[in-house]
């Protein structure tokens, strides 16, 4: 049983089944194919999205959308973004025919792809601290209001109890006994008064704390949001090392490859910027922006005839 359950069992069924399923493609002539390895398996830039499970997905087959679906339809035009900035700074890259600009130009995309990296996660890294936050708040006040509602509840019960014996101790009163029943009747009623005051606090308890809050937060929000991360993370370290790699490839040039940075550097980071506005809207923020800006790689500064590497790379 726990070999049939495990997960290595599960990969050889998801092999099995592309298998059957691109044989069958192929014998109905149909020039596509399925591939059962995850996106970080072949290598393909992209975050997964999550599944949607059976509510969701009827949910949104009608045209109703849920969380989960508004989670995946982020993530789909996250990945989509990210496509879309390193296809037009290829294009970009291969504008320049000189060998030197087609350097510095590489050099560029792949600062301008950092960038757009950094920046997202510096945005997700934000929310998803906020969320977290939002989410031990919310722990603290549910706590408060569990305790107030326990000593409400546990003061209700004695006064019920205590009710239930004056009653009950009235009921035996003689008639003749006239000072006693007016003293019970007086303790009933005081009692009483104490018990709706009691039933009133619970009440507005109730109504103070919101058991089912407006904007839920659902454990696969931070889940995703923390792989994405962990892959914006990933990237960027590669991106660091090709960028690195490059310069170390052409250390003989490097005070003409800094010259034409300086030509340059504007034209790329209005492209890189550009996008992300586009991509951000009303969103964008020109603090995340400056930081992941200044978490990129560049080329260091020339001092006396050495080179001085002044950049680290930050994540």
């Amino acid at each position: 049983m726990a070999e049939w359950n495990s997960k290595d069992s599960f990969f050889r069924w998801r092999e099995s089944w592309a298998s059957m399923c691109n044989q069958a493609l192929r014998d109905n002539n149909i020039n596509q194919q399925i591939d059962h390895r995850s996106y970080e398996e072949q290598s393909i830039n992209k975050v997964a999205s999550v599944h949607l499970g059976s509510s969701a997905y009827q949910m949104e087959k009608r045209g109703e959308h849920t969380d989960l679906g508004n989670l995946n339809r982020e993530i789909t035009e996250d990945n989509q973004f990210l496509s879309e900035i390193e296809e037009r700074i290829k294009r970009m890259e291969e504008m320049e025919t000189e060998h030197l600009n087609q350097i510095n130009a590489k050099l560029e995309g792949l600062r301008s792809k950092y960038i757009a990296y950094a920046y997202e996660r510096l945005t997700l890294s934000a929310a998803v601290s906020t969320t977290e936050n939002q989410k031990s708040n919310e722990a603290v006040i549910a706590k408060t209001y569990a305790e107030s509602m326990e000593q409400v509840t546990v003061a209700l019960e004695n006064f019920l109890k205590s009710l239930d014996l004056k009653k009950q101790e009235l009921e035996l009163c003689s008639p003749l006994q006239v000072k006693k029943r007016k003293e019970l009747i007086e303790e009933i009623a005081r009692t009483e008064i104490e018990i709706q005051s009691l039933y009133d606090r619970r009440e507005k308890i109730f109504k103070a704390y919101k058991a089912d809050p407006s904007d839920p937060i659902f454990p696969e929000f931070i889940e995703t949001k923390k792989h994405r991360i962990a892959f914006l993370r990933s990237e960027q370290s590669k991106i660091n090392t090709e960028f690195w790699q490059l310069v170390e490839d052409n250390k003989e040039r490097l005070k003409e490859l800094r010259n034409l940075r300086y030509v340059n550097r504007n034209q790329w980071e209005n492209f890189t910027k550009g996008k992300l506005k586009e991509h951000y809207q009303k969103n964008f923020n020109q603090s995340t922006w400056e930081k992941a800006k200044a978490q990129a790689p560049d080329i260091s500064e020339v001092e006396g005839t050495g080179i001085r590497n002044n950049k680290s790379h930050r994540r």
